[in-house]
């Protein structure tokens, strides 16, 4: 091959009008995931704050068994009642509620496909 044929460019042609339609489509979309990222990271948010509640809970529980178990004797603290008792408690310190994560935006739609591809030689550079 010397050089593309029409046919070649009229195909490259029809792929560049294909990206251009398939782009369009792309960038209408866009504003709609945009709005989906932001409702759903509000109600990551909310989640937060309930697992925050959630968490303060729990070291409210543990705090007030803690109190319990440090006014028990030392006999029963070591009795089976106490050391059951202790294990409950640290089940309740060892509460460990992590956050769930918000979602970032990709990066902003913008390919270069169709100038890529349109720049590209339909034949090889003429040798002086």
């Amino acid at each position: 091959m010397i050089a593309l044929t029409k046919q070649d460019i009229a195909q490259r042609d029809q792929i560049v009008r294909m990206l251009e339609s398939a782009k369009t489509k792309v960038e209408d979309a866009w504003p709609a995931l945009e709005a989906a990222v932001t409702a759903f990271n509000e109600i990551i948010v909310a989640y937060n704050e309930v697992v925050a509640t959630a968490t303060g809970f729990g070291e409210d529980i543990a705090r007030e068994m803690d109190e319990y178990y440090s006014g028990k004797s030392d006999k029963w603290r070591d009795s089976e009642a106490g050391e059951a008792y202790a294990e409950w408690k640290t089940e309740w310190e060892n509460l460990n509620l992590i956050d769930a994560d918000t979602v970032e935006m990709p990066d902003a739609f913008e390919p270069d496909h169709v100038d890529v591809l349109t720049a590209l030689p339909t034949q090889p550079e003429e040798v002086a």
